[in-house]
């Protein structure tokens, strides 16, 4: 199966055992032996340390983060180095960060595979929440959208599904409650990390020069709720409260419509303030 055909995260993968890995290989770099990393992580008191699946010692969880983008081979991109240090100065924005990256693919050669099949099943929940989730039928939808837009029906289960929402039950404000059965439900906020973040992916994205207004018009409104998972009515507030956060950022409803201004590109060194 090639790249843009592999489309699912395995459930197995959580966030936390992205985090561990993450800090796994900060702490020994030079390590590309999976089994003496299995053992390291035990002494570290990690809970990887006890991760099996089917690809062998760590497979899944390696095959994620060189997917999207977080590690090349058994290294840390530059990207994950300061995603550590974001996540050492705030430990509550990383579950926000992960989730953007596997949602846009902002940091992998290609935004395609599993970051198509992660927005699918985000857009999926926000477009019908709130809702109690059926895995099954969004795992069929999902297989129906590739059919229309990708050219073939790809092999993606429940358990692909789980895969999704292992990262997006880790946000905060939730999205995912527990009443007798599993439910979504769209967030009257989240963190303005995120929002800026998927403005600037916007600006990259659409070509936007940096110091020009980016038009806030539907599809744009769109792709943040999406990201963001937010309900319509809370993104001004939202984006309210990233401009008070970050001076590199402003907006403006008035002339020719609601447009945002970056004065220049987000990094995660920005997130740090």
């Amino acid at each position: 199966m090639s790249d843009e055909q592999y489309l699912h995260i395995r459930h197995q993968v959580t966030p936390e055992y992205a985090r561990e890995m993450l800090e796994l290989l900060s702490a020994v770099p030079d390590c590309d032996n999976p089994f003496m990393l299995k053992s390291i992580a035990e002494d570290m008191g990690f809970s990887i340390g006890n991760f099996t699946s089917e690809g062998g010692t760590f497979a899944d969880i390696l095959k994620v983060l060189r997917k999207a983008g977080f590690i090349s081979s058994f290294d840390l991109t530059q990207n994950s180095v300061q995603l550590l240090k974001v996540y050492r100065n705030n430990r509550n924005l990383l579950p926000e960060l992960l989730h953007f990256v596997l949602y846009t693919g902002a940091w992998a050669e290609r935004r395609d595979g599993i970051h198509w099949g992660y927005r699918q099943v985000c857009g999926l929940l926000w477009q019908s929440g709130p809702i109690a989730i059926d895995r099954q039928r969004i795992a069929s939808q999902v297989m129906d959208q590739a059919v229309e837009h990708l050219g073939y029906r790809p092999a993606y289960s429940a358990n692909s599904v789980d895969g999704v929402l292992n990262w997006i039950r880790a946000l905060e404000p939730p999205v995912i409650h527990e009443d007798r059965v599993l439910n979504f439900e769209r967030r009257g906020f989240c963190s303005p990390e995120l929002l800026l973040l998927g403005i600037d992916d916007l600006y990259r994205k659409n070509g936007v020069g940096y110091q020009s207004n980016l038009p806030l018009d539907a599809e744009a409104r769109q792709y943040l709720l999406q990201l963001c998972l937010l309900e319509p009515e809370s993104l001004e507030r939202v984006l309210s409260w990233c401009i008070s956060q970050f001076d590199i950022l402003t907006a403006d409803s008035r002339g020719a419509g609601p447009f945002a201004l970056l004065k220049r590109p987000v990094t995660l060194e920005d997130l740090c303030i």
